[in-house]
């Protein structure tokens, strides 16, 4: 089916989209005993705007790791009729190290990177591993963790010549053609295998080890050991007790609201329905 077939979805059918398919994941784990919270600017959102940070466009949520391999192991095929997980586990087409669960009746496409598995409007999943507690030892584990993490997306990256240099564009290409032989999810299992380095020790940190660039500080396990609900849009969600240590360590003083320069989506995304009958279905 071509692009002129399909429906169009604007933003903010795709934000109620997006969160039917949080509720889904949600509804699962409560069912399963499966511990998640709300997560990064979607937690920062719920806190500051009970819902979405006005111009952000996407969903991301945490699972300790445990939970998160339970998640995997457990979730089927399709459940309740549209909706799918992919992970490297499931697809040796998948370059993350980290989950998607999506709605099957939709098309997602990502301006900024090019993963080959097709998937429809999503929410991110992301483990969270033990980190060291002594902060020389995480440091470095830090440094090494960033750098396989540029080298392993860099498989997925696309090119970019309005918004990146020439040069950095010729980093990435070095890097795809050194990737070459490896196949993606083999790419993503070397991401995992790093981030759980410390998975088999009682640290007091813990860390979103297999993604986190833009936050540079691990936070407290303590923090996350209870989860409480939380209104977030019309919905409600569970989050992580210790929210305020999280997000003072993520954002700093994070009621406090960015100069307006800043207030725009880092994800560039469009999102298509697959069938113009089944979208007719769907209340705007």
């Amino acid at each position: 089916m071509t692009k002129k077939n399909m429906r169009y979805i604007e933003l903010e059918e795709m934000k109620k989209l997006q969160c039917e398919v949080l509720q889904v994941a949600h509804d699962f784990c409560q069912e399963h005993k499966i511990k998640y919270s709300l997560a990064c600017g979607t937690l920062l959102g719920a806190i500051r705007h009970n819902g979405y940070i006005p111009w952000d466009d996407d969903i991301d949520i945490y699972m300790p790791r445990e939970d998160y391999d339970r998640f995997i192991q457990t979730f089927p095929e399709t459940y309740k009729e549209h909706y799918k997980l992919i992970s490297f586990e499931r697809s040796k087409r998948w370059a993350r190290a980290f989950a998607n669960l999506y709605d099957n009746r939709t098309v997602w496409e990502e301006a900024k990177n090019s993963v080959e598995e097709q998937i429809g409007i999503n929410i991110d999943i992301f483990p969270v591993d033990n980190v060291p507690d002594d902060d020389k030892e995480w440091k470095s584990f830090d440094r090494r963790r960033r750098l396989l993490h540029y080298l392993v997306t860099a498989k997925y990256t696309s090119f970019r010549w309005k918004n990146r240099s020439l040069g950095k564009n010729l980093v990435i290409a070095l890097m795809k053609f050194i990737l070459l032989p490896f196949s993606a999810s083999r790419n993503a299992k070397w991401m995992d295998s790093f981030a759980r380095k410390y998975s088999h020790q009682k640290t007091n940190r813990v860390f979103e080890s297999v993604c986190g660039i833009m936050q540079k500080k691990p936070f407290l396990q303590e923090d996350f050991d209870e989860t409480i609900p939380h209104v977030f849009e019309e919905y409600e969600f569970n989050i992580m007790k210790g929210y305020h240590n999280y997000l003072t360590c993520a954002f700093g003083d994070y009621m406090q609201l960015p100069p307006e320069k800043d207030r725009h989506p880092h994800h560039y995304y469009t999102a298509y329905w697959k069938d113009q009958e089944e979208c007719s279905k769907i209340p705007l």
